[in-house]
Formats: C-alpha cells, sequence, structure tokens
C-alpha cells in the first residue's frame, strides 16, 4: 500500500443564485460546492474516502456554527458529519436522481456515523452541552 494522497480542492457557490427562491436549500448548495471542489481539484467522486467540509459563514447565513455551552463561558461545536459512501457520492453526483444529500446522511448515522446538523444539536442537548433553548435558536 502506497503513502496516502491529499488533494485539496475550493469553490465557492455563486452568489447571485438564490437557492430559497429556487426551491433549494443548505443541502443543494452543500452539493454544488462539492461538485465543484472535487472539479477543481481534479478528483473522480468514487476516489473521495473521506470529505470534510468547512463551513465558516454557516451561523452567519444557516444559523450553524458555535454554540455557547450552559456555563456561558465555554463554547461547543455542532457539525456535520459527512462520509463518502457510494450512496452519498451518488447524491451528490446526480442529486436529480438520488435521495437529497441530507436524507443519506440521518439514514446512515449508524454504521457510518454521519450526522446532520439537527442531529448533532439533539446530541448537544441530550449531552447537557447545550440547553434546548440554544439548540432551537441555531435551528432557526
Amino acid at each position: 500500500m502506497g503513502a496516502p494522497v491529499y488533494v485539496l480542492g475550493g469553490h465557492q457557490t455563486d452568489f447571485a443564485h438564490n437557492y430559497s427562491r429556487a426551491g433549494e436549500g443548505l443541502f443543494e448548495m452543500l452539493g454544488a460546492a462539492v461538485r465543484g471542489a472535487l472539479e477543481d481539484g481534479h478528483v473522480a467522486p468514487e476516489a473521495v474516502e473521506v470529505a470534510h467540509v468547512g463551513n465558516f459563514t454557516g451561523e452567519l447565513f444557516a444559523g450553524q456554527g458555535h454554540l455557547g455551552g450552559f456555563d456561558a463561558q465555554g463554547r461547543v461545536v455542532a457539525v456535520e458529519v459527512l462520509v463518502m459512501t457510494g450512496t452519498a457520492r451518488e447524491s451528490i453526483k446526480s442529486p436529480d436522481n438520488n435521495l437529497p444529500l441530507k436524507d443519506v446522511m440521518e439514514r446512515s448515522v449508524h454504521p457510518y456515523g454521519m450526522q446532520t446538523f439537527d442531529i448533532a444539536l439533539k446530541e448537544l442537548v441530550k449531552g447537557g452541552l447545550v440547553d434546548v433553548e440554544t439548540a432551537r435558536a441555531a435551528m432557526g
């Protein structure tokens, strides 16, 4: 087995495209960003084993970000986890012919460990790290 290879590709979705007006949401935007990043990195979707998504403006635009903990002194992070399974890959490559990416993630908590932002919030509340009001506010 050879040494691992890491390819970084980046993509910024078109600010002129209004996803809400087009009846689309965060997952369609994420799919467009992933497809663009793969193209930029010259990587075929089937070659991806793991994907890490950075979302530095999520709190500003979608209410996703660092949340205040119970003690109001620390912060906890609610993150989405996407594991690049065949189903996830197909959902990104051909969104019109497959399950929406959010559904794929929700159905893949076990055995793959995927999670949506909503699932992350529920786990933080369950673990006593975030109160219900903070979680509800973050969900919008």
